[in-house]
């Protein structure tokens, strides 16, 4: 039995999506101009690829349609049996497959499963429900698969802008899996950007151009955040490290960032959690004394949009989604500059 619905977000981004569509239109938030005062050298946009910008997990053997299903049940809550917990309908499938599976494998099983009986379990509670959530589908999928492309239109509609607007920027794409070359040639092929490739090994040693560079201190870490400002990255990072001390985000993949400097650093990726979260997969690291201790402060550079959770979803129906979080994130970046530059403001 289920208890209650709320899936707000994504029906605002859906009806924003359909009245964009009839009005065939769809403006930049941009118009052509930089939006506000902004006062960076670069700006770093470090963006994941699964379930953020690409719509194919060739490793888990996730087509399009699983993908937005997947995505579909994180967005959807409630409360998915009697005084249980009201919570998405992903993370209730995930949690029954902890309860009931004896093994890390039978435990995914388990959760896929569940996750497969969505549209069987919301049908049996609210048909009208239902048939929403269909339809959202249906039309997510569609979207998706008339693009052509690999990455989706969201973010090569960010590129574009940020060209246009000249503003100096850097892609790094990361990855747990082997698509990232795919991803890149294809990003290539689009904006004729050239990717550098490069490796996070174990205890985050970073390698590249057959060389490794140890960045367990501090200055090697600066050495590879320059390296960050100077090319367009596709890096590996290491899931074995991750998977072995228990898929912890301070094993996760490293997110270099100094808010001291007029770099200006993003993460793109739809595990990004608040504190407290075991599902983070994003270990920020500040390069400078300025921020030590800012690392652990997820939350924080959630609210500033320097670390942010990637709806998939409100990525495939608004086709600016990624230049309204990199334009809030610099309007942020820049009322924090000049209250810190006039205190008495």
């Amino acid at each position: 039995m289920v208890f209650g619905f709320e899936c707000e977000a994504l029906m605002k981004a859906y009806q924003e999506h359909l009245k964009i569509q009839e009005a065939n239109l769809a403006p930049s938030p941009w118009h052509g101009s930089i939006p506000i005062d902004y006062a960076i050298d670069c700006l770093i946009l470090n963006v994941d690829l699964n379930q953020t910008i690409v719509a194919v997990d060739k490793v888990q053997g996730k087509n399009i349609d699983k993908i937005v299903l997947t995505a579909l049940t994180i967005a959807v809550k409630g409360m998915w049996q009697e005084n249980g917990k009201y919570e998405s309908f992903y993370d209730y499938a995930y949690g029954e497959g902890v309860r009931l599976g004896r093994d890390r494998f039978e435990k995914k099983k388990i959760k896929e499963e569940i996750i497969k009986s969505f549209f069987s379990v919301l049908h049996k509670a609210d048909i009208a429900f239902h048939d929403q959530m269909f339809e959202i589908y249906q039309s997510a999928v569609a979207i998706r698969k008339k693009q052509k492309t690999i990455v989706s239109q969201s973010f090569y509609n960010l590129i574009e802008t940020l060209q246009t607007c000249k503003i100096p920027f850097r892609i790094i794409l990361r990855t747990f899996g082997n698509e990232g070359n795919e991803v890149a040639k294809e990003i290539q092929k689009h904006t004729q950007i050239n990717f550098k490739t490069g490796t996070f090994n174990e205890n985050y040693s970073f390698e590249y151009g057959g060389e490794t560079k140890e960045i367990i201190e501090m200055i090697a870490l600066k050495k590879v955040f320059s390296l960050m400002q100077l090319d367009h990255w596709c890096i590996k990072d290491n899931w074995l490290h991750w998977n072995i001390n228990g898929e912890k985000f301070d094993s996760g993949k490293l997110f270099l960032f100094d808010l001291s400097s007029r770099v200006h650093s993003m993460f793109f990726d739809d595990n990004i959690f608040p504190s407290g979260s075991i599902k983070n997969i994003v270990h920020p690291f500040c390069v400078t004394p300025f921020c030590q201790g800012t690392d652990s402060k997820i939350d924080e550079l959630i609210s500033r949009k320097i670390l942010v959770p990637v709806d998939f979803l409100q990525t495939i129906f608004d086709e600016h989604y990624f230049e309204k979080h990199v334009i809030e994130s610099l309007k942020i970046r820049s009322i924090k500059d000049n209250t810190a530059d006039n205190p008495a403001a």
